[in-house]
Protein backbone atom coordinates (compact mmCIF):
# COMPACT_ATOMS: atom_id res chain seq x y z
CA UNK A 1 0.00 0.00 0.00
CA UNK A 2 2.83 2.47 0.64
CA UNK A 3 4.86 1.71 -2.53
CA UNK A 4 1.34 2.29 -4.21
CA UNK A 5 0.70 5.53 -2.60
CA UNK A 6 4.04 6.62 -3.55
CA UNK A 7 3.35 5.61 -7.35
CA UNK A 8 0.01 7.57 -7.31
CA UNK A 9 1.47 10.81 -5.92
CA UNK A 10 4.32 10.74 -8.54
CA UNK A 11 1.36 10.35 -11.43
CA UNK A 12 -0.47 13.19 -10.00
CA UNK A 13 2.75 15.57 -9.30
CA UNK A 14 1.96 15.68 -5.61
CA UNK A 15 3.48 16.20 -2.56
CA UNK A 16 3.40 13.66 -0.39
CA UNK A 17 4.56 14.15 3.92
CA UNK A 18 5.88 17.50 3.47
CA UNK A 19 8.06 15.73 0.48
CA UNK A 20 7.93 17.29 -3.16
CA UNK A 21 7.10 14.14 -5.96
CA UNK A 22 8.61 14.51 -9.41
CA UNK A 23 6.18 14.38 -11.62
CA UNK A 24 5.76 11.89 -14.08
CA UNK A 25 4.56 8.11 -15.46
CA UNK A 26 4.70 5.52 -12.79
CA UNK A 27 4.60 2.11 -13.39
CA UNK A 28 3.32 -0.15 -10.60
CA UNK A 29 4.19 -4.23 -11.62
CA UNK A 30 1.98 -6.13 -9.57
CA UNK A 31 3.37 -9.92 -9.01
CA UNK A 32 1.84 -10.91 -6.22
CA UNK A 33 -1.71 -8.73 -6.18
CA UNK A 34 -4.32 -9.06 -9.64
CA UNK A 35 -4.97 -5.52 -11.05
CA UNK A 36 -8.08 -5.61 -9.64
CA UNK A 37 -6.83 -5.11 -6.21
CA UNK A 38 -4.58 -2.52 -7.44
CA UNK A 39 -7.16 -0.37 -8.64
CA UNK A 40 -9.09 -1.18 -5.69
CA UNK A 41 -6.76 0.13 -3.66
CA UNK A 42 -6.27 3.25 -5.77
CA UNK A 43 -10.15 4.25 -5.38
CA UNK A 44 -9.33 4.40 -1.68
CA UNK A 45 -5.76 6.27 -2.11
CA UNK A 46 -6.80 8.91 -4.39
CA UNK A 47 -9.78 10.49 -1.99
CA UNK A 48 -7.84 9.75 1.11
CA UNK A 49 -4.99 12.14 -0.56
CA UNK A 50 -6.96 14.43 -2.35
CA UNK A 51 -5.15 13.52 -5.69
CA UNK A 52 -6.39 14.09 -9.33
CA UNK A 53 -7.83 11.05 -10.91
CA UNK A 54 -7.42 12.08 -14.56
CA UNK A 55 -3.66 12.52 -13.57
CA UNK A 56 -3.18 9.07 -11.98
CA UNK A 57 -5.22 7.36 -14.80
CA UNK A 58 -2.97 8.89 -17.90
CA UNK A 59 0.23 8.38 -15.44
CA UNK A 60 0.09 5.62 -13.44
CA UNK A 61 0.53 2.20 -15.23
CA UNK A 62 -0.40 -0.92 -13.70
CA UNK A 63 1.80 -4.15 -15.38
CA UNK A 64 -0.24 -7.35 -14.01
CA UNK A 65 1.67 -10.41 -13.37
CA UNK A 66 -0.18 -11.78 -10.81
CA UNK A 67 -1.52 -15.19 -12.83
CA UNK A 68 0.66 -15.90 -14.97
CA UNK A 69 4.46 -16.75 -14.99
CA UNK A 70 6.10 -13.09 -15.04
CA UNK A 71 9.51 -13.66 -13.15
CA UNK A 72 11.97 -11.01 -14.26
CA UNK A 73 15.30 -13.44 -14.20
CA UNK A 74 15.36 -17.05 -14.32
CA UNK A 75 18.09 -19.46 -13.62
CA UNK A 76 18.97 -22.09 -15.83
CA UNK A 77 21.06 -25.04 -15.90
CA UNK A 78 22.91 -25.97 -19.28
CA UNK A 79 25.68 -28.70 -19.09
CA UNK A 80 26.10 -28.65 -15.40
CA UNK A 81 26.24 -24.78 -15.28
CA UNK A 82 23.76 -22.30 -13.64
CA UNK A 83 22.84 -18.82 -14.66
CA UNK A 84 20.92 -15.99 -15.05
CA UNK A 85 18.92 -15.21 -17.96
CA UNK A 86 16.40 -12.22 -18.60
CA UNK A 87 13.09 -13.20 -19.23
CA UNK A 88 10.47 -12.15 -21.92
CA UNK A 89 8.65 -10.34 -19.38
CA UNK A 90 11.89 -8.40 -18.25
CA UNK A 91 12.06 -7.38 -22.41
CA UNK A 92 8.48 -6.54 -22.31
CA UNK A 93 9.54 -4.59 -18.66
CA UNK A 94 12.22 -2.58 -20.21
CA UNK A 95 9.82 -1.51 -23.07
CA UNK A 96 7.06 -0.37 -21.24
CA UNK A 97 9.14 1.97 -18.90
CA UNK A 98 11.26 4.05 -21.14
CA UNK A 99 9.10 7.17 -19.90
CA UNK A 100 8.66 6.47 -16.60
CA UNK A 101 10.00 8.48 -13.43
CA UNK A 102 9.37 5.26 -10.94
CA UNK A 103 9.01 1.86 -11.53
CA UNK A 104 7.80 -0.35 -8.46
CA UNK A 105 7.94 -3.97 -8.70
CA UNK A 106 5.98 -5.95 -6.12
CA UNK A 107 7.90 -8.39 -4.92
CA UNK A 108 11.20 -10.18 -5.31
CA UNK A 109 10.17 -13.25 -4.33
CA UNK A 110 8.39 -13.24 -7.75
CA UNK A 111 10.64 -11.41 -9.71
CA UNK A 112 13.09 -13.27 -9.59
CA UNK A 113 13.34 -17.20 -10.35
CA UNK A 114 16.36 -17.95 -8.88
CA UNK A 115 18.28 -19.13 -5.32
CA UNK A 116 17.65 -16.35 -3.35
CA UNK A 117 20.16 -17.16 -1.08
CA UNK A 118 22.57 -17.10 -3.49
CA UNK A 119 24.19 -13.37 -2.85
CA UNK A 120 25.81 -12.93 -6.13
CA UNK A 121 22.91 -13.74 -8.01
CA UNK A 122 20.79 -11.77 -6.64
CA UNK A 123 22.94 -8.92 -6.55
CA UNK A 124 23.07 -9.36 -10.20
CA UNK A 125 19.09 -9.16 -10.29
CA UNK A 126 18.95 -6.06 -8.61
CA UNK A 127 21.62 -4.58 -10.60
CA UNK A 128 20.32 -5.43 -14.11
CA UNK A 129 16.60 -3.83 -12.30
CA UNK A 130 18.54 -0.59 -11.73
CA UNK A 131 20.64 -1.24 -14.92
CA UNK A 132 16.96 -0.58 -17.21
CA UNK A 133 15.65 1.60 -14.84
CA UNK A 134 18.90 3.98 -14.90
CA UNK A 135 18.65 3.91 -18.77
CA UNK A 136 15.08 5.52 -18.72
CA UNK A 137 15.90 8.19 -16.19
CA UNK A 138 13.95 6.72 -13.55
CA UNK A 139 13.83 5.22 -9.98
CA UNK A 140 13.31 1.79 -9.17
CA UNK A 141 11.69 0.57 -6.18
CA UNK A 142 11.90 -3.31 -5.56
CA UNK A 143 9.62 -4.75 -2.78
CA UNK A 144 11.17 -7.65 -0.61
CA UNK A 145 9.21 -8.50 2.29
CA UNK A 146 8.26 -12.31 4.15
CA UNK A 147 4.88 -14.21 3.41
CA UNK A 148 2.13 -13.31 4.81
CA UNK A 149 1.95 -16.68 7.05
CA UNK A 150 5.38 -15.90 8.46
CA UNK A 151 4.27 -12.17 9.27
CA UNK A 152 1.62 -13.89 11.43
CA UNK A 153 3.27 -16.51 13.38
CA UNK A 154 6.58 -16.10 12.80
CA UNK A 155 9.52 -16.97 10.18
CA UNK A 156 11.60 -20.14 9.60
CA UNK A 157 14.77 -21.14 7.58
CA UNK A 158 16.99 -18.65 6.27
CA UNK A 159 15.18 -17.40 2.97
CA UNK A 160 14.14 -14.26 2.67
CA UNK A 161 11.11 -14.80 2.00
CA UNK A 162 10.65 -16.52 5.08
CA UNK A 163 13.30 -16.43 7.84
CA UNK A 164 12.85 -12.24 9.06
CA UNK A 165 12.06 -12.11 12.92
CA UNK A 166 11.85 -9.28 15.42
CA UNK A 167 14.04 -9.24 18.11
CA UNK A 168 11.76 -10.09 20.44
CA UNK A 169 10.46 -13.46 18.21
CA UNK A 170 13.63 -15.50 18.86
CA UNK A 171 15.38 -17.13 16.62
CA UNK A 172 14.78 -19.16 13.96
CA UNK A 173 14.74 -23.23 14.90
CA UNK A 174 15.90 -25.06 11.58
CA UNK A 175 19.39 -23.00 10.91
CA UNK A 176 22.24 -25.14 9.68
CA UNK A 177 24.44 -25.83 12.92
CA UNK A 178 27.19 -23.91 11.19
CA UNK A 179 25.49 -20.68 10.23
CA UNK A 180 24.87 -17.68 12.49
CA UNK A 181 23.21 -15.11 11.30
CA UNK A 182 23.11 -12.61 14.04
CA UNK A 183 23.80 -12.14 17.67
CA UNK A 184 23.56 -9.02 19.31
CA UNK A 185 26.86 -8.03 21.01
CA UNK A 186 25.32 -6.62 24.09
CA UNK A 187 23.96 -10.60 24.79
CA UNK A 188 25.28 -11.87 28.36
CA UNK A 189 26.65 -15.18 28.22
CA UNK A 190 24.38 -17.83 29.56
CA UNK A 191 25.09 -19.74 32.36
CA UNK A 192 23.90 -23.31 34.24
CA UNK A 193 24.74 -24.02 37.91
CA UNK A 194 24.20 -27.29 39.06
CA UNK A 195 24.56 -28.67 42.48
CA UNK A 196 23.90 -32.03 45.20
CA UNK A 197 23.97 -32.77 48.61
CA UNK A 198 23.99 -36.39 50.10
CA UNK A 199 24.59 -38.10 53.32
CA UNK A 200 24.18 -41.87 53.57
CA UNK A 201 23.64 -43.52 56.96
CA UNK A 202 23.36 -47.40 58.12
CA UNK A 203 21.09 -47.70 60.55
CA UNK A 204 20.73 -51.30 61.33
CA UNK A 205 22.07 -54.64 59.37
CA UNK A 206 20.86 -54.71 55.68
CA UNK A 207 19.34 -51.23 56.13
CA UNK A 208 20.85 -47.68 54.33
CA UNK A 209 19.65 -44.31 55.17
CA UNK A 210 20.42 -42.29 51.87
CA UNK A 211 19.32 -38.45 51.76
CA UNK A 212 20.24 -36.58 48.71
CA UNK A 213 19.23 -32.83 47.26
CA UNK A 214 19.97 -31.68 43.98
CA UNK A 215 19.76 -28.01 42.71
CA UNK A 216 19.86 -26.22 39.75
CA UNK A 217 19.82 -22.58 38.57
CA UNK A 218 20.23 -20.89 35.02
CA UNK A 219 21.05 -17.58 34.11
CA UNK A 220 21.36 -15.22 30.87
CA UNK A 221 19.89 -18.57 28.38
CA UNK A 222 17.98 -17.13 24.93
CA UNK A 223 14.46 -17.82 24.93
CA UNK A 224 13.89 -19.81 21.41
CA UNK A 225 10.47 -19.27 20.24
CA UNK A 226 9.51 -16.84 21.77
CA UNK A 227 5.75 -15.89 21.50
CA UNK A 228 5.48 -13.14 18.24
CA UNK A 229 5.63 -9.88 18.79
CA UNK A 230 2.26 -8.29 20.12
CA UNK A 231 2.64 -4.32 19.87
CA UNK A 232 4.84 -1.52 17.66
CA UNK A 233 8.37 -1.27 19.17
CA UNK A 234 9.82 2.18 18.08
CA UNK A 235 14.08 1.62 18.55
CA UNK A 236 15.06 5.27 17.20
CA UNK A 237 14.82 4.49 13.06
CA UNK A 238 13.85 0.69 13.47
CA UNK A 239 10.67 0.27 13.48
CA UNK A 240 9.20 -3.33 14.35
CA UNK A 241 5.79 -4.63 14.04
CA UNK A 242 3.70 -7.73 13.11
CA UNK A 243 3.02 -6.51 9.64
CA UNK A 244 -0.37 -6.54 8.39
CA UNK A 245 -2.36 -6.30 11.66
CA UNK A 246 -0.30 -3.22 12.38
CA UNK A 247 -0.17 -1.31 9.15
CA UNK A 248 -1.70 1.53 10.35
CA UNK A 249 0.26 2.48 13.74
CA UNK A 250 3.71 1.59 11.11
CA UNK A 251 2.68 3.93 8.54
CA UNK A 252 2.55 6.32 11.04
CA UNK A 253 6.03 5.68 12.82
CA UNK A 254 7.30 5.76 9.19
CA UNK A 255 6.50 9.36 8.13
CA UNK A 256 7.79 10.73 11.27
CA UNK A 257 10.63 9.18 10.41
CA UNK A 258 10.92 10.24 7.05
CA UNK A 259 9.91 13.81 7.75
CA UNK A 260 12.63 13.97 10.18
CA UNK A 261 15.05 12.56 8.07
CA UNK A 262 13.69 15.32 5.25
CA UNK A 263 14.05 18.00 8.07
CA UNK A 264 17.59 16.76 8.79
CA UNK A 265 18.22 16.86 4.95
CA UNK A 266 16.90 20.76 4.81
CA UNK A 267 18.88 21.99 7.28
CA UNK A 268 22.41 20.23 6.07
CA UNK A 269 21.40 22.17 2.77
Amino acid sequence: MLALTIAAHVAAGARWCGLDAEHGPAVFVSLEDPAAMVRYRLRRIVPAYGLNPAAIAANLRVLDGADCDAALMREVSEYGTRRLVETAAMKALRERVTDARLIVVDNASDAFDGNENERRAVRRFVRMLAQHARSAGAGVLLLAHIDKVAARYGGAGNSYSGCFRTREMGYPTDLPSNVILYMDPDTPWGYVQNWHFTIQRTLFKDTLLDLAYVGNRADHLPVLNAPPIDRLVVDGNLITVRGWPDNGPWMREFVRVLKGRGANHEGAR
